[in-house]
């Protein structure tokens, strides 16, 4: 990869919101991206329609919420560009909406899985990095519709 581009960003959630409006934005600033998400394709379709420079972008399939897969974004990140800069913890769903009686513990787990635990281990595999770099800026984001 080339090393004119000096800074790099991990965002998860990349794939659409603002994950993609954090890509395009980070890009104008000519800073490396590795794009987390779970779906692949929806990645591949953020690189294209944000018209990304391939030299300076990997995409990194992931659940957020699986340790292994935490790690293996964050090595990514360290095998293409060296370091980790900005984290965007950002990846988050919504679950379904009802009468608490008629929600299922599957469904409460997999929100928590991905909003809690998802916040979690990306924090405890970034902020290592960025201690040993002795520099890093994280952002944890939330939405919801409205």
């Amino acid at each position: 990869m080339s090393t004119t581009y000096t800074h790099t960003a991990v965002i998860t959630g990349a794939a659409g919101g603002i994950g993609k409006e954090l890509a395009r934005r980070l890009a104008e600033r000519k800073i490396n991206l590795v794009l987390v998400d779970l779906n692949e394709e929806a990645i591949q379709q953020t690189i294209t329609d944000l018209n990304l420079d391939k030299e300076h972008v990997i995409a990194v399939k992931a659940n957020v919420s699986q340790e292994a897969d935490v790690k293996n974004y964050v090595q990514k990140a360290l095998d293409a560009f060296g370091r980790i800069d900005y984290f965007a913890n950002n990846a988050g769903i919504e679950g379904p909406t009802g009468l608490i009686e008629d929600l299922s513990v599957e469904a409460l787990d997999t929100v928590y899985n991905v909003n809690i635990r998802g916040v979690f281990l990306g924090l405890q595999n970034v902020i290592p990095v960025m201690k040993k770099q002795k520099s890093g800026a994280i952002l944890n984001t939330s939405s919801s519709r409205v």
